[in-house]
Parts: structure tokens; sequence; C-alpha cells
């Protein structure tokens, strides 16, 4: 199994490669685009690590949630009158809720190398992101929704990769168990 730092190294190669094929089938135009396709790829490299108990990726998808959910419901909570104190309360509890209570349920309730690190998953999740970014153009969508896919490829075939012993010219026991259709 490749460790973080050839995962995070694989991420961002596979963002290059999404950035520069956005630049390319764009003629160029978005520049910005491109860094998000880069992006995309960036976070679907490290997300068939979410499953890891002990991972980086983890730990910080869990506290970039746990951030993200309140802020965005603050603009809502204001149009419905919540005061200022009402608003922090809740900020921090859902903060807390999300990034300890949801965090360690999702740990109790996955297993590392389980569904997150499957071909179904990589694609599902690529279509997700599409379906999701419904202020983009379709072909816009599909490049980022494809830009995950190929970054979270890119992390199954580094471990694959690395379950090949090259020196001994064995397999190691993980072998076959990064790149799968089930769990």
């Amino acid at each position: 199994m490749a460790n973080f730092g050839m995962h995070a190294a694989g991420a961002i190669a596979a963002g290059i490669g999404c950035g520069v094929m956005s630049l390319i089938a764009f003629n160029g135009n978005n520049p910005a685009f491109a860094g998000a396709a880069a992006v995309a790829a960036f976070i679907g490299g490290m997300l068939p690590d979410i499953d890891h108990d002990e991972a980086i990726p983890i730990r910080e998808v869990f506290s970039l949630i746990a951030a993200v959910v309140p802020a965005m419901l603050i603009p809502i909570m204001a149009r419905k009158g919540f005061s200022t104190e009402e608003t922090i309360c809740f900020f921090a509890a859902t903060y807390v809720g999300i990034r300890f209570v949801g965090a360690e349920l999702f740990k109790r309730l996955t297993v590392h190398r389980g569904i997150f690190h499957s071909i179904p998953f990589i694609i599902a999740a690529g279509e997700a992101v599409a379906l999701s970014l419904m202020n983009l153009t379709p072909p816009e969508r599909l490049l980022i929704g494809a830009s995950v896919t190929i970054g979270a490829f890119t992390h199954l075939l580094l471990d694959e990769i690395y379950a090949v012993d090259f020196t001994g010219r064995k397999l190691k026991k993980s072998f076959g168990t990064a790149i799968k259709f089930w769990s």
C-alpha cells in the first residue's frame, strides 16, 4: 500500500493532468476552471482513504465538512431571524457534532479497503459531484466529475502497484484488494 506522500504525489499528478485536459477541452479560455479540475482530482485522489481510521484524509475531510456545513447555513439562519448568539451556538454544536460524533460514527460503520476502495464507489463519487454542480454547464460538470474519478482511480492504482514486491518478484498479501468491483 502506498503511503500518504505517494498518494498526495499521485493526486497532484492526476490534478495536473485533469487541469491540462480542461485547458485543452475549453481551448485555454478558463484557467480558473482548470484549477478547479485539478483540485477535484486531488480530492478524488485522497477520497479512497476516507475509511482509514488513522489516516490524514478522514481527519481533514470531517474537519472541512464540519466547518463548511454550518458556515453555509449562516445566511439562511440570518434570513430566518436567528440572533447572533443563536447562530454561534448552532455553528459550534454543528461543528462538534460533525467533526467528532459524525467522524466517530463513520469510523465505526466503515472498514478500510471496503467499499471506498472500489470502482463503483469512485464512479459514483464522480457522478455525485457532477450532479451536484447545477450551476455549471454539462461539459464542465462532466469534466469535474471525471476529475474526481480519475484522481480516485490514481489512488487505487498506486495501492495495487505498491502491492507488488518487484525486488523479490512476488505479490504481497494486499494485492488485489485496492481495485475491486465489490466489497
